[in-house]
């Protein structure tokens, strides 16, 4: 927090700062030794394990930790969001805001929305906030960003409000978002921090375009680059570190980013190439050491009968005179030229280059294991891997209905689609430039005059189960804003479960979406529009329940691809590092893989494919 002149500040100029936080807050002696030495992912990794776990005051508890966490020295609550004064306890939540100074409520400075609703995230202290209500509710929960055109609620009685909402007018993100007031970005900024190290193991499940969907960088590049700016430009304030005692006493941990603010900089900044010592000065790195790269192990996936595609690793060393021998347990190997694959290899004392991969299964089960590299008495943090094998989705609908016959918004009717059977309102089989199809068609969801939400709905079951719900959405055309509503139903249809209602993105082009669910059984899926004018759906993709644990995420960086461009024909290409490919047709059936290193060309019937790799996925129609 800054009371005033919102400047930029370099980050050694940050360093320096540390000592006055270091002088209004204390952590008890050896709290972080853990963290020393570490950077990037390897360094939230271990902040996770010293502030994850903690006490669970409750949601209703939280009431009680804002009447020591936030209040002014005049007793009244501290709102980030207003300039109101309220009085702990009798102002708090007590009905409907009409405007601005009403009330003040819970807010989740990470909306609870991006994790379901789940705890302990929903209780946790460190990210919940006592606001002004009627901003709260202007502010959703849309990702915090800057928007220099943006909307302030309006003054009264008495109160001003603080923050706006509006188009971001940050470098690469055009959705909107609610801005803090300057005072506040700070604050916010070391909010964000603290979340991705108390839940490092569990952001990369979270849903947010302000998040990247792994556990490191945890944020997406955009939002890594403005949360360091706030981070920078407004230095921990007296206010944060008071509230981090009082939450410490409630929750027994701690935000590291309060304590120790220059810990963003070896994650996220100017020091993340170095090794992290509190105060962040001198030589940081340990005097012997050995380190992976990457520090995180991407989750592997593979269907049954095939090895997973391997993931390159480099271990670094410091100091180190002897051998490097690196070992794997669990249902995973380790080969030197991805030829011969074991449980343990041997690189040189300066370090090397091998490949990891996970070993292939017949069954279709969730693995586990870990990553360690030894050199005499030294040796290297333990790296955990973890790995699904599961059969690829029989079922996938691509609604290329050329025989249906749009007959307008306020129609209910149903369709024999290519992948079931389906029931639907106030839908549109659109195949225009503003629908974005994958292909030809695509569907797009409205409200028409007799139907208050447009919805597509199975009409029949999908047997084994689902692991993975994948598809493809996006507004349409212009339309700013949108979201769809995802449901299911284990009993025929009679009754809806919401799985998530996910918001879609304005940008050019429909994105990929994911849920991960698990359920065993039949299974039907319902989607309907939640809000916005127009939204657009296709290619619908369902993995079939695994027996434990829970389905593999979607892939995010991909570096190959697969094509038609030539009759009777597939393309594989990969750019980069070789990698295990795998070709099914739509009814599930494996019609080719191999290790592609360059172009691979295949000669195949008309039809529709799908192309793996990891746990990436791409859908290829030959003609």
């Amino acid at each position: 927090m800054q009371k005033s002149n919102f400047k930029q500040l370099t980050a050694a100029t940050l360093l320096l700062l540390t000592s006055f936080a270091q002088m209004q807050a204390e952590a008890p002696s050896g709290y972080y030794d853990r963290a020393e030495g570490l950077n990037k992912g390897a360094l939230l990794e271990a902040l996770e394990s010293i502030v994850g776990e903690h006490t669970n005051v409750g949601y209703d508890g939280v009431w009680e930790v804002f009447k020591e966490s936030d209040v002014r020295e005049d007793g009244t609550i501290w709102d980030m969001y207003s300039t109101s004064r309220y009085t702990p306890g009798k102002d708090q939540n007590h009905g409907q805001a009409s405007s601005v100074g009403d009330n003040y409520n819970r807010e989740h400075s990470m909306p609870k929305s991006w994790f379901n609703d789940a705890q302990p995230m929903y209780s946790d202290a460190f990210h919940l906030y006592p606001t002004d209500s009627k901003v709260n509710g202007q502010r959703g929960n849309y990702p915090f960003g800057e928007c220099a055109n943006g909307t302030k609620l309006p003054s009264a009685n008495g109160v001003d409000a603080l923050g706006r909402l509006g188009r971001s007018t940050f470098s690469e993100y055009s959705g909107t978002v609610f801005e803090p007031d300057d005072q506040y970005k700070g604050d916010f900024a070391r909010t964000y921090f603290y979340m991705a190290a108390a839940y490092n193991s569990l952001i990369d499940d979270w849903h947010s375009d302000q998040l990247a969907g792994n556990s490191y960088p945890a944020f997406s590049d955009w939002s890594v680059e403005m949360l360091m700016k706030w981070h920078r430009q407004d230095p921990v304030s007296k206010k944060e570190t008071d509230r981090n005692e009082v939450i410490y006493r409630w929750q027994h941990n701690r935000n590291p980013f309060i304590d120790h603010p220059e810990l963003a900089e070896y994650i996220w900044g100017d020091k993340k190439d170095e090794g992290w010592v509190p105060g962040g000065s001198g030589d940081v790195t340990p005097d012997h050491a050995i380190t992976f790269s990457p520090a995180t192990i991407p989750t592997f996936s593979a269907t049954p009968g095939t090895p997973s595609a391997d993931t390159k690793v480099t271990v670094s060393t410091k100091n180190i005179d002897e051998t490097v021998v690196v070992t794997v347990t669990g249902n995973f190997e380790l080969s030197l030229n991805r030829s011969n694959w074991n449980n343990e290899i041997s690189v040189a004392s300066t370090g090397g280059t091998f490949y990891l991969r996970m070993k292939a299964s017949e069954f279709e089960d969730t693995y586990s294991g870990t990553l360690q590299a030894t050199a005499g008495e030294y040796s290297s943090a333990k790296v955990g891997i973890n790995g699904t094998v599961a059969s690829l989705g029989t079922f996938f609908e691509d609604f290329e209905w050329e025989e249906f016959g749009n007959s307008g918004y306020n129609t209910t009717d149903s369709y024999v689609g290519n992948a079931c059977k389906w029931n639907y309102g106030g839908i549109y089989l659109g195949n225009s430039d503003s629908d974005n199809p994958r292909d030809a068609y695509c569907i797009r969801l409205r409200d028409g005059k007799n139907i208050s939400n447009g919805y597509i709905e199975m009409a029949e079951d999908k047997l084994n189960g689902a692991g993975t719900l994948s598809f493809y959405g996006g507004t349409y055309g212009n339309d700013s804003e949108g979201s769809v509503a995802v449901s299911y139903s284990t009993n025929g249809g009679s009754s809806w479960t919401k799985a998530e209602t996910i918001e879609l993105t304005s940008k050019s082009g429909l994105r990929e979406y994911s849920i991960k669910l698990n359920i065993p059984g039949n299974i039907r899926f319902r989607f309907e529009r939640a809000s916005g004018n127009r939204i657009n759906i296709d290619d619908i993709s369902i993995t079939n329940y695994i027996t434990s644990s829970v389905a593999s995420a979607t892939a995010g960086t991909e570096s190959w691809n697969a094509y038609s461009a030539t009759q009777g024909q597939l393309t594989l290409t990969v750019a980069g590092e070789p990698c295990a490919i795998t070709i099914y047709a739509i009814d599930g059936r494996q019609v080719h893989s191999s290790q592609v290193t360059t172009t691979t060309t295949l000669q195949l019937p008309r039809g529709i494919y799908i192309a793996t790799s990891g746990n990436t996925s791409k859908k290829v129609i030959v003609k």
